[in-house]
């Protein structure tokens, strides 16, 4: 995927970049939507709270196939957190060509009980 093309795609849906849903007692924060376009992006970082930044490690693009931005049976887009731990969330995506795209979330804006 040409990061070129997949730069705007990325600004006119940073709403959804990431999801925030309860589950079993805990939360689940989602990078789905950042995946499923990971062929274009080279690096995303996040920031939970105004903690350090930690890297998402995202899936590889799967190359040589029908759907490259498929994600495997093996990667998992989520991480769990404590319910209600999250209150603010930083994300920077650094595209292949090196463009950088940033956002902040509250957690009202992504959060779905």
């Amino acid at each position: 995927m040409d990061p070129a093309a997949i730069t705007p795609i990325l600004e006119v849906t940073r709403g959804n970049w990431v999801a925030l849903r309860a589950w079993e007692g805990a939360e689940l924060l989602y990078f789905t939507h950042i995946e499923g376009w990971r062929c274009a992006v080279g690096q995303v970082q996040y920031s939970i709270n105004g903690a350090a930044p930690v890297e998402w490690q995202l899936a590889p693009c799967q190359v040589g196939t029908p759907v490259p931005n498929a994600l495997p049976d093996t990667h998992l887009p989520y991480i769990r957190l404590p319910a209600g731990e999250l209150q603010q969330i930083s994300v920077t995506i650094e595209m292949k060509d090196g463009k950088t795209l940033d956002a902040q979330f509250e957690r009202a804006a992504i959060f779905t009980p």
